[in-house]
């Protein structure tokens, strides 16, 4: 649709113009229209019109003073003058200043105005299909620098040159900013945007070409260094400083400024926010920039603990090489055992106190939180694939895809919601199949144990039945029925011992050792405190 913005002091004018043609089925849309010149102005930079049609007389800022606002701004806004018959000197200026058309207000007839904006219509888009095909040309030129660029960039980080002559010439012939001198690395990262906001393919790749030139074209202004699209969402800025810069806090100050600008200007113009990470020692060698490179990546990547655009330096980082304060093997085996019995919010409640902990110290690197998170995952995901068959395959998650996904993402706040998603997903896939299992297993445990109460069951030969080991069997066992395991047994035993006082003649030992009590004393006192009877009285008491 090609926008149309209608500026005239007259109502009835922008009203009549509004409904003397069927605007949408012609290919336009009237976005709005402004009852002079200084709301007209406050419109087009919000509403973006492609034509505006204007009266030249009006209030506060009339319509010659409007075109020629309009085109200090914008020169490809098309302009159609509305005029009267006395205005002719007037239109001349108009014309003169960039109006594309007149029309006379008082005369106005539809197939008039039509054929006008018709027109109009052709131009902006011949001229659209021109600015592409120039673009299209400029981003093809620029990319093939840009690759021969990133290439020479690679050399540098990796040293992989032959001479430093060679890199200073390469540099040079390419119109790269990039001599013998003082350097300091940074990298811009604008991952976690990319990744938020789903942006692919060509978007993507225009995106990356837009940051990269904004970059570019604020070091050129400052002649203080370039830079290079690299590894796909990470900007290389090499800030080359001259050998006269002396003062630490000099370069650091000039460091910091341009980053700021680079910053505020993706913001302003882009709508992006970025992280940088700076390697804040002076780098005098060639050959330290791979080093550099390195430390400004493990800067950047600190940002995965911050919510807001930020600029990290290297030198503020303080990292330990100690995982356990945070979530050691015990720690790990004890969200399993809670994650084993169904216990998911006491799973969720010890990660949070772990999230928690990681986020306010900031202590480990972010690829090591990824880890405790695909540690803890791989142990739930190994449990939960000893419940299916090996004609059943389908598992709940692919734990190669959610251990990149953990990866992947760009932040703490981000890694968590996402590993307590793929928590849920297992835990629904345990309450169907796993739960199940062991619903089956108690079934057919519980049959044995009324077959065989009178032999020596031990908790080890229980806990076999669910194919676990003996303290988790207890866990499952009591919340599936309601009791320990042991209660459960002297209860089934206690039961037929009643059953054969009341119904035979057999002794009480022998009925102690009949239901698996070879020592009658304990058997008694058992009995007694469960009955609430001796095991004579109750025979006494149920016989007839």
């Amino acid at each position: 649709m090609t926008r149309v913005l209608i500026v005239d002091d007259e109502l009835i004018v922008r009203v009549g113009i509004k409904t003397m043609i069927d605007w949408d089925k012609n290919g336009f849309e009237i976005v709005g229209d402004a009852a002079d010149g200084e709301e007209a102005l406050s419109k087009i930079f919000t509403l973006n019109p492609h034509i505006v049609l204007t009266d030249i007389k009006m209030p506060k800022l009339d319509g010659i003073e409007l075109i020629k606002r309009i085109r200090e701004k914008n020169k490809n806004i098309k302009i159609v003058v509305l005029s009267c018959y006395n205005d002719f000197d007037l239109v001349k200026q108009a014309m003169k200043m960039g109006a594309s058309d007149y029309i006379l207000k008082l005369s106005i007839r539809k197939e008039e105005l039509l054929e006008v904006m018709n027109n109009l219509k052709i131009q902006i888009l011949d001229e659209f299909q021109k600015q592409n095909q120039v673009n299209t040309l400029y981003r093809r030129l620029n990319s093939n620098r840009d690759v021969i660029k990133e290439k020479i960039f690679r050399k540098i980080i990796n040293c992989s040159y032959e001479s430093e002559n060679d890199v200073y010439k390469e540099a040079k012939d390419l119109n790269i900013r990039f001599a013998e001198g003082n350097y300091i690395i940074a990298v811009t990262r604008i991952a976690a945007y990319l990744n938020k906001h789903k942006v692919i393919n060509l978007e993507r790749e225009l995106l990356l070409f837009s940051v990269g030139k904004m970059i570019e074209e604020i070091l050129e202004r400052e002649q203080i260094g370039d830079v290079v699209s690299y590894n796909n969402g990470d900007f290389i800025v090499i800030f080359t400083f001259d050998n006269s810069i002396r003062e630490f806090k000099q370069v650091e100050n000039e460091l910091g400024r341009v980053l700021n600008h680079i910053h505020n200007a993706l913001k302003t113009y882009l709508n992006i926010d970025v992280f940088s990470g700076v390697y804040d020692d002076i780098i005098t060698e060639i050959k330290e920039i791979g080093k550099g490179y390195k430390c400004a990546v493990e800067a950047v990547e600190h940002c995965f603990y911050l919510n807001t655009a930020s600029i990290v330096k290297y030198k503020d980082l303080h990292y330990s090489n100690l995982l356990h304060p945070y979530c050691c093997k015990s720690d790990e085996e004890e969200i399993l055992s809670l994650f084993k019995i169904g216990e998911i919010n006491k799973v969720k409640e010890k990660l949070n106190k772990i999230f928690d902990r990681l986020a306010e110290d900031k202590c480990i690197r972010p690829y090591e939180v990824k880890l405790i998170c695909i540690n803890i995952l791989s142990s739930i995901w190994l449990f939960l694939k000893s419940f299916i068959d090996e004609e059943d395959i389908s598992m709940p998650l692919d734990i190669n895809v959610s251990s990149y996904e953990i990866e992947q993402t760009d932040n703490i706040s981000a890694l968590r919601k996402l590993f307590y998603e793929i928590l849920d997903v297992c835990e629904n896939f345990r309450c169907i199949r796993v739960e199940n299992t062991y619903k089956n297993g108690i079934i057919k445990l519980k049959q044995y144990i009324n077959e065989n109460y009178r032999n020596n069951i031990s908790l080890e030969q229980a806990a076999s039945f669910l194919h676990v080991n003996k303290n988790y069997f207890c866990s499952i066992f009591k919340k599936e029925t309601g009791e320990t395991f042991y209660d459960y047994l002297i209860k089934v035993r206690i039961n037929n011992a009643k059953f054969l006082l009341k119904n035979t003649n057999m002794k009480s030992y022998e009925i102690s050792r009949a239901v698996g009590y070879e020592n009658f004393n304990y058997f008694s006192t058992l009995f007694k405190k469960i009955v609430g009877l001796s095991p004579n009285e109750y025979r006494k008491m149920n016989t007839f």
